[in-house]
Formats: structure tokens, sequence, C-alpha cells
């Protein structure tokens, strides 16, 4: 079976754990430090600014209470992770969902704008697998003039960029995933990135247990004679990436590059080879304002239910995400008319799009998908 995702790892990230093991530290140290240096450079961002994460889910979940969305609404598209949605209500909040261009499958300041009332307290947008949501700026200058809080999750668009600027950047708070589905991968992991100092200060501090700064168990030059005792501010977690996941992430980052052209690669054969099968639509390329990660590469027919199952059945791995939102009946939130999403969650259908892909995988993928409507136009 080709896979949908895969993690491209080997020698040099396992030389890199092994010298971590050699430390004799497993915890968060140096590595973490490193990470987070080259991570700053690579986004244009203050190292100060910066965090690492368990999980990007950990994050969504904090970034709801940074951004006190309790008795509050927090606007995002319907076409979006379900850890988004679920870290507002665990916060105390309600999610409501906007539509989406049925194309890119981001949201646009109209369809924010559609659902904003005096009780939006945050904006949780998604740039669709990874390619850069086209009214971005537009959405942050409308967040900043309103005073709504802008939550970037930027779980699929890590070297992604919109004018130059990375994706992740444009709001108060960016989050970046590392998990084993994504461009880079270290088994689990984020990173958060957050504008105001005020309100980074207090993530550390919900990220290490809410220990107050003059804990011993923060720093080991506090003056205090018994250096073990410590005060709690708040009800924190620990949330941080540890070495060895740090390690793996350093060597990742270099062959960022490599990742990238491959993948990159990838999206041109797709297209080369699937633009002229009628009844089928390709994903929009990016505009010369952007930067696309390629994290996503996505394809839409009305027979996305049947060429799903015709590829499965040819050992070719595919899906649809995100399901809507507003389908969730836990949500259980008043029905609302969403046109695009609906549009797009009937017809899009995502393919293999890896770093790890042959050049005769993807052929092959295409020739399969060819066969398929063939076959289909053939019945028909």
């Amino acid at each position: 079976m080709i896979d949908l995702f895969k993690p491209c790892l080997g020698d040099e990230e396992l030389r890199a754990v092994s010298d971590v093991f050699r430390s004799g530290w497993l915890g968060a140290g140096k590595k973490v430090e490193g990470l987070i240096e080259k991570f700053s450079y690579k986004i244009g961002a203050s190292q100060r600014h910066l965090l690492t994460l368990s999980s990007c889910t950990d994050g969504l979940f904090m970034a709801m209470e940074l951004c006190d969305v309790y008795n509050a609404d927090v606007v995002m598209p319907t076409i979006h992770f379900v850890g988004a949605a679920n870290a507002v209500w665990a916060a105390g909040g309600v999610p409501v969902f906007c539509d989406v261009d049925p194309v890119t499958l981001n949201p646009t300041v109209g369809h924010i704008d559609a659902v904003v009332t005096h009780r939006t307290k945050a904006v949780c947008i998604l740039h669709y697998g990874g390619r850069p949501c086209d009214d971005i700026e537009n959405i942050a200058s409308y967040c900043n003039d309103r005073g709504i809080y802008l939550i970037e999750d930027s779980a699929c668009s890590l070297d992604s960029y919109y004018n130059g600027k990375a994706c992740g950047m444009f709001g108060d708070i960016g989050l970046w995933s590392f998990d084993p589905m994504k461009l880079l991968s270290c088994g689990d992991g984020g990173m958060m990135h957050i504008r105001t100092t005020k309100m980074v200060e207090r993530a550390k501090k919900l990220a290490f247990f809410g220990l107050s700064k003059k804990s011993g168990l923060i720093s080991s030059q506090t003056s205090n004679s018994r250096w073990w005792e410590f005060e709690v501010e708040e009800a924190g977690r620990y949330s941080s990436m540890n070495d060895i996941t740090a390690a793996i992430m350093l060597k990742q980052l270099e062959s960022l590059p490599d990742f990238k052209k491959q993948r990159e690669t990838v999206d041109s054969i797709y297209r080369r080879c699937l633009e002229k099968i009628e009844g089928l639509a390709i994903c929009p390329k990016i505009q010369l304002t952007g930067v696309h990660s390629h994290y996503f590469f996505w394809i839409q027919t009305p027979y996305r239910d049947e060429l799903a199952v015709y590829l499965k059945d040819h050992g070719v791995y595919t899906t649809f995400r995100y399901y809507p939102l507003h389908k969730v009946s836990y949500y259980g939130l008043p029905t609302r008319q969403y046109p695009g999403a609906e549009e797009a969650s009937e017809t899009t259908l995502l393919l293999p799009i890896h770093a790890a892909l042959t050049v005769n995988d993807v052929v092959d993928i295409c020739t399969k998908i060819s066969e398929f409507f063939n076959e289909t136009h053939t019945s028909n």
C-alpha cells in the first residue's frame, strides 16, 4: 500500500539520538535550546517568544487558555482539525464555524465576518494543506482592528510563506506540528510563537506546572536555602519537547530543503499527468506572493468516493481532511449554511505526497486514476 504520509528518518537522526543518550540527559536541555534557536531563525522570530510543545494539539489547548475564551466564541473554519474545536470547549468557550472557499478550503475575511459577534474573543484559522490562506493579511488586520485574538494553526504549513512572511507569524499565536505525518517529524512535538511578552511569560509558566519564577525547581540560582521548595501561581502542566525529540528535529531541519524539493517534484508530476483528465479538478497553484509547503495535494471530483475505494483496492491510500466540524453532533451548535465547505467535503480527495515517494510511485498513482476515469466514463 502506498501511504498518504510517511516520515523520512535515517542514520543521521539515529546518531543524533545516540549523542543525547551518551550525554546522560534526556529531558529538555541544550538540544531543545538549539532547536528554538534554529527555528526562530527559520521563521524570523525572537527566541524569547518561542517555546516547544509536547504536541501542536497541546498548544491549541494552551492558546485558548491564554486568550481566555471562557464564555466567549472562537471563530474557525468548519474544515479544521477536530483538536481545535475540542480546545475551545475544554476552555469553556464555544466554537463558531465559518464557511470556506470550495477550491482552496481556506476562509476569507468575508466568511469570518459573517459569523463574528460581540461574543467573539478569537479567530483560529488553518492554512489548508500548507497552502497559505490568500486572505491572511486582511484577516489579521480585521482581527487587530476589532481587538480579536488571531490564532494561526500552522501545523500543516511549516515552510509556507505569504509575501515573504512565515505562516504562523501573522497572528497573536502561531503553532507548528512535528507529529509522525508532518513535513518534518520527530515522533511528537511542536512549537508555539506568541507575539506579546506578557502572554509568552504566562505561557512558559503554564508549560511548567504553573510554578513561580522564584521556585527552586525552575532555577538553581534561587536564594532560598531550601531550594526544593516551590510555589504554584496557577494550575499548569508540563508541555515541552525533550532533547531526544529536539535532536531529531534539528537533523530534520537540515533535510528540509531536500524534502521540499521532492514534494515539489511530486506536485509537478501530479499536475502534468492529471490536468487533462475530464471531470477532475486539481488544487490551485500557489499565488506568486506565496510559498507552499506542499503538505497536501488534493483533487476534486464528483466521483470522489468511488475513486477513493478504487485506489484503495489497487494499493493506494487516500483520504479527505478535515471532516466538517459543523457535522459533528457533539458540539450541538445551531445549523448554518456552509455551501463552500459542503461542496469541498463531497468532492475533495488527498493523494499521497511525501519525500519517500518515488517517481514511479507517483506515475503509478496517476495511471490508476486515469484508468478509473476511463472505466467510469466507459460505463456511463
